[in-house]
């Protein structure tokens, strides 16, 4: 299993501990997929070095370049904050996604050996794989562009759909252009949007790539200077801000005005 692990790509980890196994297994009275920890105590999550999942079923590959591990900066240890704030289901241990979309173990109707699905926030949940060692199956690299993103135009005013699409791109060149057809869409129709493009914040500014990171922490600055941001949102992005350390100077820098109210 060593080789699902993309040792190219900066940010792995440790190999996970028993431990912190037991700990979170105890936290959610639950087992772990057995495949799942060989995993971790190789690697305790990070990139892999495929980037796409299909089965029988898909019409199409699914986009997955990471798998989170227990701990760190992108850890199932978030599950629970994530399933509040993108208003998902209970009982599901989330170990890949971008805030758009989610790839989760189902506890609902079992606490160990779960099912895989895939999550559309706001469309639908698929079943995908029937534990975590069929899905790994199912993993694969994808060659071709399929995103076609070379073809678009970005002058344009893109529909929200779009806007969802490149806010997932993991491309902090897409996702600056996101923001900014966001933004349009929220001058047109004020209010409608607001709610949806703050999340967008919030889970950028977790995304395991400074640059995305960078790119979402200078547009949070250029919506709040413009309004767009409501204070609570504001308060989130500060504290987001604060714990990375990789971005922590831009809550001094575009929110200092904020800091210690």
């Amino acid at each position: 299993m060593h080789e699902i692990w993309d040792q190219n790509e900066d940010g792995s980890s440790k190999p996970v501990t028993d431990s912190e196994i037991a700990e979170f297994e105890e936290q959610l009275n639950i087992k772990l997929p057995s495949t799942y920890l060989e995993l971790l105590r190789i690697q305790n999550g990070g990139y892999i070095t495929y980037n796409a999942f299909k089965n029988d079923t898909l019409e199409n590959g699914i986009m997955i370049d990471h798998i989170y591990g227990i701990g760190g900066e992108l850890s199932i240890l978030d599950s629970t904050y994530l399933i509040k704030e993108w208003e998902l289901p209970e009982k599901l241990v989330l170990f890949a996604g971008d805030g758009h979309t989610w790839f989760a173990m189902d506890y609902r109707k079992t606490d160990e050996n779960p099912p895989i699905i895939y999550i559309e926030v706001d469309e639908e949940i698929i079943d995908i794989a029937s534990g975590f060692k069929t899905f790994l199956q199912g993993l694969y690299v994808e060659d071709e562009d399929w995103d076609d993103n070379e073809d678009f135009d970005e002058d344009e005013l893109w529909t929200i759909d779009e806007i969802k699409k490149f806010f997932a791109s993991n491309d902090d060149h897409y996702i600056a252009h996101a923001f900014d057809h966001a933004r349009e869409h929220m001058k047109l129709e004020p209010n409608k949007y607001d709610a949806w493009v703050e999340k967008q914040f919030i889970t950028l500014l977790h995304h395991p790539c400074l640059e995305v990171k960078e790119i979402t922490a200078n547009y949070a600055h250029a919506f709040k200077e413009e309004g767009y941001l409501s204070e609570c949102t504001i308060y989130q992005i500060i504290d987001i801000l604060w714990e990375d350390e990789e971005i922590a100077y831009y809550a001094e820098m575009f929110f200092g005005e904020y800091i210690g109210k």
